[in-house]
């Protein structure tokens, strides 16, 4: 879950390859900020030079500021740690033993410490606990007998595990090489230079074309060109390239003071903008074909609880039965995977959800991917995908993606049982409006809160799961949904003075909740209702438009929580976006 940058660049551009590689990792940012570095060539010494920083990419930034470098090839990196402490030392990139080769690194390498014995056998000498820099070494001991790309190749070959790696050498300071198994790697073109990123969203201030590396990939590229091969023959990338959908500006704060805030204030538009995309989708009636037979859906965190909305009303109108699975336990029941899977995934990369797919192709299942990133590895990989339209989602809590998700998989219930799904983005728009206010009030009343419940039922028990869920990632507050009537059979033991439930309105059955309510209350809990004539007021709708109502109100209490806390709301601790490790 490390975000990866590399550029080859050329001319007056040289001296700007570190600031470059320094907005680069602010876009990536979301994918990991345990801590951040950056390694360039350094032509004017003919020397690889690296800064690093633990902490987040604005305290590298710091660092570097005043650097003036002229570099023709450089790589940056910000990191989730997996293997070793958050600290300087551990921090990417990592150098062989002469400070000839950087190399920056997101994955396992999980035959690392073999390595890394017989490398201190030969002599190599290591600083850090990464797996990481065993590839440093190993680059360089094959160094040694090979030229730079041969030995790179060389190298890879030996990793077990998965991996994304790119790497410069001060032996070759015109190209950066780049290896790919399971972790996503783009490569860009622009006008003099080429770069490889972890994603797209870094690449679209520079990079008007990008183009994805496929599993098993190995190449190289120079400001001029890029070079990919794959078992040792030539692979033409030309025809992979694309023009990224998504402009720079809509990966910029604007004038929200984050990105989650910016991103609630959106869902008006992505929602209207997937609704308009699916409508005319000519994909749409291969896929309802198919979801006319036995049904598995397959997510993990907030696309989990989108597949719960899809499930949910597709029982309700149709009667029919959705099988609904973690993708991080889908392994287990991999008998299951089979007919048609759907696979739902913001960024197209979660490493459980792609390990489910592959299960299911190797059953002969067909898979409708559900994915906001084209050219993404589920994009590539499902046999048909449909795509959500929310723009780049930089905040690590999701928002827009799960209304977009939402919002697409809702469309196909309403083909299916011709019932209408009306004017959603208004829903959403009037509910930010309505709530906003509330949210905040309320916000200020919980934020010492150390625990709480957030109830539902029917169609709102799918909200109130992810109403808990970006409480917890982002406020730090253990909160836990829970059906309604799931709280008498163990959770209200919790249930003492003071002690706040949440409860997600539905008009199906106000009764259980409001018998939820009496509950609780008399027993001393703070009890605060979400929906219309509320605490935090929401629009009124029908049960099947209920996620574009309730759902803004959860995400402004989560924020505003956060915000008052002291905590920043677009980094939680821990946390990570897109999850590409085990």
């Amino acid at each position: 879950m490390c975000g990866i940058a590399a550029l080859a660049t050329t001319g007056e551009t040289k001296k700007q390859t570190v600031r470059i590689l320094l907005e680069a990792l602010r876009s990536l940012e979301y994918r990991g900020y345990d801590s951040a570095g950056l390694a360039v060539y350094d032509e004017d010494e003919g020397r690889i030079k690296v800064w690093k920083r633990k902490g987040k990419v604005e305290t590298l930034v710091r660092l570097l500021r005043g650097v003036r470098i002229s570099a023709p090839i450089g790589i940056a990196h910000t990191r989730w740690a997996t293997h070793g402490v958050p600290n300087e030392v551990n921090a990417h990139p990592h150098l062989d033993c002469r400070g000839e080769i950087a190399v920056v690194h997101n994955g396992i390498i999980s035959n690392y410490l073999e390595l890394k014995k017989e490398l201190i056998e030969k002599g190599h000498v290591f600083k850090s606990e990464t797996d990481t820099e065993v590839f440093a070494h190993l680059f360089e001991e094959e160094m040694k007998s090979k030229e730079p790309f041969e030995a790179f190749k060389s190298a890879i070959s030996k990793l077990e595990g998965y991996y994304a790696i790119v790497a410069i050498t001060s032996k070759d300071p015109e190209r950066v090489f780049f290896a790919r198994k399971e972790s996503p790697l783009i490569v860009g073109k622009g006008s003099d230079l080429n770069m490889v990123s972890s994603d797209i969203a870094s690449l679209l201030r520079y990079c008007s074309k990008v183009a994805p590396i496929e599993d098993g990939e190995v190449g190289w590229l120079t400001w001029r060109e890029i070079y990919v091969e794959k078992n040792g023959e030539r692979v033409a990338v030309g025809e992979r390239f694309f023009r990224p959908p998504w402009t720079p500006e809509q990966a910029t704060k604007g004038n929200f003071p984050h990105f989650m805030l910016k991103e609630i204030h959106e869902q008006g538009t992505a929602v209207k903008e997937t609704l308009m995309s699916i409508s005319t989708d000519p994909r749409v009636k291969e896929v309802l074909e198919l979801l006319e037979g036995r049904v598995v859906v397959v997510a993990a965190g907030t696309s989990l609880h989108a597949g719960m909305v899809f499930s949910y009303a597709l029982g309700k109108l149709l009667g029919k039965d959705v099988i609904l699975l973690d993708s991080s336990e889908a392994y287990h029941l991999e008998k299951l995977l089979k007919d048609t899977v759907i696979a739902i995934s913001q960024s197209g990369e979660t490493y459980d959800t792609l390990k489910a797919v592959r299960i299911a192709k190797r059953n002969g299942a067909k898979v409708i991917g559900v994915v906001n990133v084209l050219g993404s590895t589920l994009d590539r990989e499902a046999d048909i995908s449909l795509y959500t339209r929310a723009g780049p989602e930089i905040g690590v809590a999701a928002t827009k993606t799960f209304l977009s998700q939402v919002t697409l998989l809702l469309y196909l219930v309403s083909r299916m049982s011709g019932v209408e799904l009306k004017d959603p983005h208004l829903l959403v728009e009037s509910s930010i409006r309505k709530s906003i206010g509330y949210a905040r009030s309320l916000a200020e009343r919980l934020k010492e809160k150390q625990s709480m419940f957030v109830l539902g039922t029917g169609a709102s028990l799918p909200i109130a799961y992810e109403g808990a869920l970006k409480i917890k990632e982002i406020s730090y507050v253990h909160a836990e949904g829970y059906p309604a009537g799931e709280a008498k059979h163990g959770p209200i033991a919790l249930a003492e003075e003071g002690f706040p439930v949440l409860i997600a309105w539905t008009p199906e059955d106000e009764e259980k909740l409001q018998v939820a309510k009496e509950e609780f209350a008399s027993r001393g809990s703070e009890v605060y209702w979400v929906g219309p004539r509320g605490d935090i007021v929401a629009p009124e709708s029908d049960w099947l438009h209920l996620p574009f109502t309730i759902t803004p109100p959860f995400q402004l209490l989560a924020y505003y929580m956060a915000v008052l806390k002291g905590y920043d709301p677009d980094k939680p601790r821990n946390l990570a976006k897109s999850v590409t490790v085990h």
